[in-house]
């Protein structure tokens, strides 16, 4: 699993995630993940396009992150995943409690609330 982090126009922050989010792939990223989002509640986009699977582990792990960000009014969005990811992050009801975007342009939309 690989992470990455850029800055986008506005300073919106755009944590980058490519690989399985399975149980090692999840592993390898948690410590960084959370400090690259939760931590610093601040909100965050989170680029899903090279994530070609994602476990319960993986949903873990965004869900408390998601969890950690909402008393400081900040949230995630998720950004391009696959047909099967964004598949799974709906049936586990994580586009109830942060909102999906088929691209970049659209993602920093609804992080400015626009």
């Amino acid at each position: 699993m690989e992470l990455t982090v850029d800055t986008l126009e506005g300073g919106i922050k755009c944590v980058r995630l490519a690989g399985r989010m399975d149980l090692k792939g999840t592993q390898s990223i948690e410590a960084r993940f959370n400090a690259e989002t939760g931590a610093l509640k601040q909100s965050v986009i989170v680029e899903m396009a090279g994530v070609g699977f994602i476990a319960s582990i993986g949903i873990r792990l965004l869900l408390a992150n998601i969890k950690q960000l909402n008393p400081a009014g900040a949230k995630i969005v998720f950004c391009r995943p696959q047909k099967m990811v964004e598949d799974v992050l709906r049936l586990s009801g994580l586009d109830s409690v942060a909102e999906i975007a088929a691209d970049e342009a659209e993602a920093v939309k609804l992080l400015k609330g626009v």
